[in-house]
């Protein structure tokens, strides 16, 4: 029973190996047949995806081909839209313009360094030919349009960019310029340098500039008054239009006076006006010691008087603040720029009473006297001479003195001397009530009248002969009158 149950399994045991070994056999069948079927596919479908590939690549190339074509087509239409407008100029506008060099630049670009081609060559050729056109075109438009813009500053203007504070590097207080170009014109104005530069034409731009603004500048200068005299014309002007020159010529000299020593001056006004406010008059008034007031006008606000002297200048004889509160001070100089008619009316009258009185008396005495004219004068000489406390005192007399003996001019017939014409025309003015500016005008007439080398001063030097000592001045102005009057006298004799 168990030999046939083992013979049994063995038997289904071979089977089952015979089955399996044919099963195997099978499938080795199986896979070989596959493998060379795919082998086959493979081997059909190759050339398909070959073909496919390729076909990618073309379309590929022919994407990228379009694309170039496109671009270079493009940048043909710009030039070709560009040359019309480069040939008639910025009629279209100068944006536009300006636009359309950035297209013929982008153009020049586009062909040197991206793509190369025959009839890229012919369109870089043309390009450059436009674009010179084109840089000359924005140079004189930046020429006309900064001259346009570039007006000469006025004078008046430029007083009111003097600096208004006592320190220019004091940042709470900055420095206003004056606007030399309108600000309006600015962007365009950049941007043509900025393009014109970018064409190479940075020389042309820059000559371009300093011609426009130095003509400007000189024509600034020309409405200041500076301007190229000869000695020639200035003796043939006449004596109005020299004296508007020269004040021209001084308010110029003053604001560079004033921009480069602002500090300086500034002070000196603080200072004077400290005392001014000090010693005003009982209403509350002060001078105006300007070149233009001349101590004739009063003003209540020490701000308009700053204005003035900044303005117009401070009078240059004005040492002693004499209508400013300071009394019985003399001056360095022995000048005095106090102009009190009154005081020369009454100083003139006291003068004259006095001397025909000492003519009264002396006429007494010039038949007992051998040489009376001799002794008033030494006596004159010697009162005035006493009064003399310092060596430089008795030196402004003794030129006081030469000049009462220097001839009015050469050759003069009449024998009129320096210091008694001055005294004369002094004494009209006091008598007439003349201002001391129509004084001083009637002297540049005057002087310009009389022969050439005459002695004639203006009016502040005539008050500095006349006291040079910048003292008691009845005293002196008595000496002299008794000088003149003996003068006569010994004319007479």
């Amino acid at each position: 029973m168990a030999a046939a149950e083992a013979a049994l399994l063995r038997k289904k045991a071979t089977l089952l190996r015979e089955a399996m070994r044919r099963s195997e056999a099978v499938r080795e069948q199986a896979v070989a047949s596959v493998g060379g079927r795919m082998a086959a596919v493979d081997a059909a479908v190759r050339p398909a995806q070959e073909r496919t590939r390729n076909a990618c690549i073309l379309h590929d190339n022919v994407a990228r081909s379009l694309q170039a074509v496109q671009e270079i087509v493009r940048q043909f239409d710009l030039v070709r839209e560009a040359e019309p407008v480069i040939s008639t100029g910025p009629s279209i506008g100068i944006s536009a313009y300006i636009e359309t060099v950035d297209k013929l630049r982008g153009a020049k670009d586009f062909f040197t360094t991206k793509i190369r081609c025959k009839a890229g060559d012919d369109v870089l050729r043309r390009v450059n030919e436009l674009l010179p056109k084109a840089a000359v075109v924005l140079e004189n438009e930046f020429s006309r349009l900064l001259s346009k813009c570039s007006k000469p500053v006025e004078l008046e203007l430029l007083f009111n960019f003097v600096p208004s504070h006592s320190s220019a590097d004091d940042p709470l207080n900055p420095v206003a310029l004056p606007t030399l170009v309108d600000s309006r014109y600015m962007p365009l104005l950049s941007k043509l340098v900025q393009k014109s530069v970018e064409l190479g034409r940075h020389n042309q731009v820059l000559k371009v500039y300093r011609d426009i603004r130095s003509s400007t500048l000189e024509l600034t200068l020309k409405q200041l008054g500076v301007e190229y005299v000869t000695v020639e014309e200035v003796e043939t002007v006449q004596a109005e239009n020299l004296s508007a020159k020269v004040d021209q010529w001084i308010q110029c000299l003053r604001i560079a006076v004033i921009l480069l020593n602002s500090d300086h001056i500034r002070e000196g006004v603080n200072s004077f006006l400290l005392v001014a406010e000090a010693n005003k008059s009982e209403q509350g008034f002060m001078c105006c010691p300007c070149l233009k007031c001349k101590n004739e006008k009063d003003y209540s606000c020490s701000r308009d008087i700053k204005s003035h002297l900044l303005r117009f200048g401070f009078m240059s004889s004005y040492n002693v603040w004499t209508k400013h509160g300071e009394e019985g001070v003399m001056m360095e100089d022995g000048d005095e720029e106090e102009d009190n008619d009154d005081q020369y009316r009454s100083m003139f009258s006291e003068c004259d009473d006095t001397a025909m009185d000492d003519n009264e008396e002396e006429g007494g005495e010039e038949q007992a006297s051998d040489d009376p004219v001799d002794d008033d004068l030494r006596r004159a000489i010697s009162d005035a001479r006493r009064d003399c406390g310092t060596d430089k005192e008795r030196l402004q007399f003794d030129k006081m003195l030469e000049d009462h003996h220097k001839l009015l001019y050469p050759g003069c017939e009449d024998g009129q001397r320096k210091l008694g014409s001055i005294l004369e025309l002094l004494k009209w003015k006091a008598e007439v009530g003349v201002t001391d500016s129509g004084f001083e005008k009637l002297m540049i007439i005057l002087k310009k009248l009389f022969p050439r080398n005459n002695e004639l001063p203006v009016t502040y030097e005539a008050k500095k002969l006349v006291c040079p000592l910048g003292l008691d001045v009845r005293r002196y102005m008595h000496a002299l009158m008794t000088v003149s009057s003996t003068a006569v006298r010994s004319t007479r004799i």
